[in-house]
């Protein structure tokens, strides 16, 4: 009988983990290093490629979630719309982006890692938005030039003139969405009982103060509600301990204190203070938004039912609309928003019962890993769900990237052999 000998046919374990190490490192340079590599969607796409030869050499079955499917349909949608003359380059990318949260939910290995490049990448943003904060201006003026390239002279006009924090971005609000991230992944650790809660206590606080620097309000005010959301929904009541509930109560007066502190003998809260005396000054709370909402609107009665085409406000007058639901609304018709309304309805039920059931209990170390990857999908689809009615969730490409990112971590199957760390 002749042997075959098999196992230079296919890549071992160790390169097909490396090929997943490959892949995610292009993503996530792609959505947390926008402003340093500038090309967000060719990096999607290598990513989609290297991924996509990773499943296929892995024999993997390609399954759509329950989670995942309400967005297929959306998607269909976007790309009908460049009939009505929508930029061919956003409804591509919006494509990529779907496909890569499918491809990826397909495989918990994938997700895990994810998961983890996700914390270092947001945490990378807390310790700039540090060292730049702290260090002389003369050296961070050398080093944020060398980093953005193209991108320093925005950076440059948010720090000196609107005296805002864009970190190691082009923008304090791009800078202020990392930071919410960092916080998230933090509050997630803290709650999954990991062994380094004083770690991440303190990173989490770090990245609550460098977000006040930013000066952006509607992030600090989503966290707060994302963060009391995701707290109640998994909450588990038949192990509260007296012990915990003391320990959660010092925290908090712990870390009013430090606010306290902080607000009375630094300048964190110094430009969030000046913003919000410009607008009352102004009488625009909204900082232009009530303008943007009245263009879009205009446009959407002009075309009803298939809208003007996805960013030509954009292509029109330089800005989106900050708020996404009108923007889509104007932009793809009724038919466009209806689809998208009724898609977030049905995955949002499906999370929240998988949330509020308790199928994703963290009660062993295995379980643990897979319950941080679900309980981030949530918070941060959360998160741009109630962004979108300030922000441009699904029409910015940072955003959009991380919310179909949201829907793949938030897909991940226990059931999954594959979900193993090797």
């Amino acid at each position: 009988m002749i042997k075959y000998n098999t196992l230079s046919s296919y890549p071992s374990k160790k390169d097909k983990n490396i090929l997943i190490d490959i892949a995610l490192i292009f993503f996530n340079s792609a959505i947390f290093f926008t402003d340093i590599f500038h090309s967000i969607s060719i990096f999607l796409v290598v990513c989609l490629i290297i991924l996509s030869a990773y499943l296929f050499n892995n024999n993997s079955a390609i399954t759509i979630d329950n989670i995942m499917k309400p967005w297929i349909l959306f998607t269909l949608i976007i790309a009908a719309n460049i009939i009505s003359g929508g930029d061919l380059n956003f409804i591509v990318t919006f494509i990529v982006c779907s496909l890569l949260a499918l491809i990826m939910s397909n495989d918990n290995k994938i997700l895990i890692k994810e998961y983890d490049y996700i914390k270092k990448c947001s945490f990378i943003h807390i310790y700039f938005n540090i060292l730049l904060y702290v260090i002389p201006i003369s050296y961070s003026e050398i080093f944020v030039k060398t980093l953005l390239n193209s991108s320093y002279s925005s950076n440059f006009a948010w720090r000196e003139f609107s005296h805002t924090n864009p970190g190691i971005s082009s923008q304090p609000g791009v800078n202020a969405f990392y930071l919410a991230i960092a916080f998230l992944v933090c509050l997630i650790e803290i709650k999954n009982d990991n062994s380094r809660k004083l770690f991440y206590y303190l990173n989490g606080f770090l990245s609550i103060l460098m977000l006040i620097t930013t000066s952006k309000r509607s992030p600090l005010i989503i966290l707060l509600f994302i963060s009391l959301l995701y707290c109640v929904n998994t909450f588990r009541w038949d192990k509260i301990k007296l012990s915990k509930v003391l320990y959660l109560v010092l925290g908090v007066i712990l870390i009013y204190a430090l606010m306290v502190y902080v607000y009375n003998y630094t300048s964190v809260f110094n430009n969030l203070e000046e913003k919000m005396s410009k607008l009352a000054n102004n009488n625009d709370v909204s900082n232009g938004r009530f303008s943007l909402w009245s263009l879009a609107l205009d446009k959407f009665y002009d075309r009803p039912f298939l809208g003007v085409g996805l960013k030509n406000i954009y292509d029109e007058i330089g800005f989106d609309v900050h708020n996404t639901y009108i923007q889509i609304l104007a932009e793809t018709g009724i038919i466009g928003i209806a689809v998208l309304l009724l898609s977030l309805f049905c995955i949002t039920f499906n999370i929240e019962k998988r949330i509020i059931k308790g199928n994703i209990s963290a009660h062993n170390e295995n379980n643990k890993k897979s319950t941080c990857v679900i309980q981030l999908g949530y918070v941060i689809y959360m998160y741009l769900i109630i962004y979108g009615f300030f922000g441009n969730t699904f029409i910015d490409y940072i955003p959009l990237s991380f919310f179909t990112l949201s829907l793949s971590l938030m897909s991940y199957n226990e059931r999954k052999d594959n979900g193993k760390i090797d």
